[in-house]
């Protein structure tokens, strides 16, 4: 049967300050670092925040598997223009990473708790400020869950 209609009209989700602060909330990227939620949960970090221009820092992401069951899991950082990236080290996420210019990722299947991980050096070639950003989810979903870091180079 089809829905009922009532005649009745609701308010729209911005018209009130509960869907104000709902629609903000969703529009909200998470602070530098860390993580929103998700059955697999992302995390994002630099050895240093701040490096020379040509100079590198490692930076490491990871994957953790929230659940009680074993997942296959996708990691990737987005690498801005103007940094260039080292083949990524890699642990339970693959036999090794890729590197497709603007993008490193792997995946992996994850036990309970465990994580993949993605570690590699970030170059940035002149004085700047830039931002990288990670996700990681369940392989095949649509669940991604999101960090930033910034890396300021002088």
């Amino acid at each position: 049967d089809p829905p009922m209609r009532t005649g009745k009209r609701l308010p729209a989700l911005g018209a009130t300050a509960a869907g104000a602060a709902l629609v903000a909330s969703l529009l909200a990227a998470p602070p530098a670092g860390a993580a929103t939620a998700g059955p697999v949960v992302d995390g994002l970090s630099l050895s240093s925040s701040t490096v020379a221009a040509g100079g590198s820092v490692t930076l490491t992401a990871t994957a953790t598997n929230t659940t009680s069951q074993t997942l296959d899991v996708s990691l990737g950082v987005e690498v801005p223009s103007g940094i260039s990236a080292t083949r990524p080290a890699v642990r339970n996420c693959g036999p090794y990473g890729r590197d497709i210019g603007w993008l490193v990722y792997c995946g992996g299947t994850v036990a309970p708790g465990g994580q993949a991980v993605l570690t590699f050096t970030v170059t940035p070639s002149a004085a700047g400020t830039y931002t990288l950003k990670s996700y990681a989810r369940q392989t095949y979903t649509t669940d991604d869950t999101w960090s930033s870091v910034t890396l300021t180079a002088g």
